[in-house]
């Protein structure tokens, strides 16, 4: 069969990332308060007390703090398509992390690496987004590369994990227990080498793992930082209402979760069959990987993302796909690359009115420019805005009711009372309406159109607010006088 070179296979990379452009950026809600989060970190310190809501005295961990400066500095200096290029550019990373440990995983360079990571790259393209996650993604997979060397030679960049903890738990320290996880495999197939062998590369591993958790201390929280995701999931309602939180489940009454089952279980099906066709033995710690992290997809959605870079990349080697490259100038190639490279930026650059990170549709332009005006003509106080819009308007300097961050909400984690409960309560019309209001006492209510809160403002029953007008998705009520 005639070779191929290797840089010709890259340029096929292109491929997703002309796809990503395509992507939807305009209900991403996250984004706001990793600004509002980056901005106050640069102005005024670490906080310990919640500073975004209109809620007093809540503690509060910045487990997200340096990923919320990075986004914070690209907005404020190259505005909403900077942001949009950083997350192309982290997927870019991500696309060529995934081709290296294929290739790691292989041994040589195999058509079956291409495949994988095209395959891969158009799966994850709904865990690409403007959020830490992302940058988690691209430390794990440097963990898995780092590691697959090491389960090949023993390489001393071992070493290396440590450094990447550091890095993780003051970028997102939620997902930092994720690393000790994915080391659990390799720590598992050295320890039943040692039963079998007397092989102590397992000792190495667990000095290397004690390492990483030591660093672990070095970030401004400290070891609250570090228990962060103990304390914020496994909440009954937070699983319930937050998309990502959901588990796999084919009869869900979700389009979504459908989607992400049927997903995963054509990948697992897939996976299966390839390693029971291959006549190579599949290391235990692979086996580890692939139906590990299935486990954990079928617990949420969140986690379908390490299951398809845990199952993909090592499976390549077991692809009967061993066609190999030739020798070809790479100059031909690398200028191509870097002609569709400029073209995309152009490309987006051209259509950069329409990468906005407020959705247009939704209507919170337009009520934001109207509590502005009001805001002229004094102090308007707090205001309500579901968990979807809260982040947008307390970024734009209001005291609201809450935001996506459901896990602060939480009694655990700021010491006072649990207020996610609540509103998850208020958002299924479990409480009373009029008790809610009458306790928080808001001078604005932004209403969406599928809230059952705006069934009730729109009934004879309330008597505390008055409408005052509609921005296409959303309502805005005012306290009367």
């Amino acid at each position: 069969m005639k070779k191929i070179n290797k840089y010709f296979c890259y340029v096929f990379f292109v491929v997703p990332i002309v796809l990503f452009l395509f992507s939807d950026f305009t209900e991403e809600t996250d984004i706001w308060f990793l600004l509002s989060h980056g901005r106050y970190v640069l102005n005024h310190g670490f906080p310990h007390v919640e500073f975004l809501t209109m809620h007093e005295g809540l503690h509060f961990v910045m487990q997200q703090w340096l990923s919320s400066i990075l986004f914070y500095v690209i907005y404020k200096h190259f505005g909403v398509i900077g942001i949009y290029f950083l997350v192309w550019f982290f997927f870019a990373i991500i696309m060529y992390l995934v081709y290296k440990l294929c290739m790691k995983v292989c041994g040589d360079i195999y058509l079956s690496c291409v495949f994988s990571t095209i395959t891969l790259s158009l799966l994850a393209r709904n865990f690409i987004t403007c959020r830490p996650n992302t940058i988690s993604i691209i430390i794990f997979l440097v963990l898995l590369i780092i590691m697959e060397g090491f389960y090949q030679k023993k390489s001393k960049k071992i070493y290396l994990l440590v450094l990447l903890s550091l890095l993780e738990i003051n970028l997102h320290a939620a997902m930092w227990p994720i690393l000790f996880i994915l080391l659990l495999p390799f720590l598992a197939d050295y320890f039943i080498k040692y039963l079998k062998k007397k092989d102590k590369t397992f000792i190495t591993i667990l000095f290397v793992m004690l390492l990483m958790f030591l660093v672990g201390f070095i970030n401004p929280y400290g070891w609250e930082a570090m228990t962060y995701s103990i304390r914020s999931y496994g909440v009954s309602e937070i699983n319930d209402f937050v998309w990502e939180m959901r588990a796999l489940n084919f009869g869900s009454q979700y389009d979504y979760v459908r989607h992400f089952s049927l997903l995963v279980y054509i990948v697992i099906v897939g996976v299966s069959v390839i390693l029971i066709k291959s006549r190579k033995k599949v290391d235990y710690y692979i086996l580890f990987l692939i139906f590990g992290t299935y486990l954990m997809a079928l617990m949420n959605i969140r986690n379908v993302m390490m299951f398809l870079i845990c199952s993909l990349p090592f499976c390549t080697k077991y692809i009967p796909a061993k066609t190999k490259y030739s020798n070809t100038n790479p100059k031909i190639y690398n200028c191509f690359y870097l002609v569709l490279m400029c073209s995309i930026i152009m490309f987006g650059f051209a259509c950069k009115d329409h990468y906005i990170l407020q959705d247009e549709k939704s209507g919170q332009k337009e009520i934001l420019q109207y509590l502005d005006q009001q805001k002229k003509n004094g102090n308007i106080g707090n205001i309500y805005a579901s968990s979807f819009f809260g982040g947008y308007f307390s970024f734009h300097g209001y005291k609201n009711y809450i935001d996506s961050r459901a896990e602060v909400f939480l009694k655990r984690n700021n010491h006072k009372e649990d207020i996610y409960k609540e509103y998850y309560l208020e958002m299924y019309e479990e409480l009373s309406y009029s008790d809610f209001l009458n306790r928080y006492k808001f001078k604005y209510l932004v209403v969406a159109e599928d809230e059952y809160l705006l069934k009730y403002l729109q009934s004879s029953e309330n008597t505390q607010y008055k409408f005052v007008f509609n921005s296409k998705k959303l309502y805005l009520f005012e306290k009367k006088d």
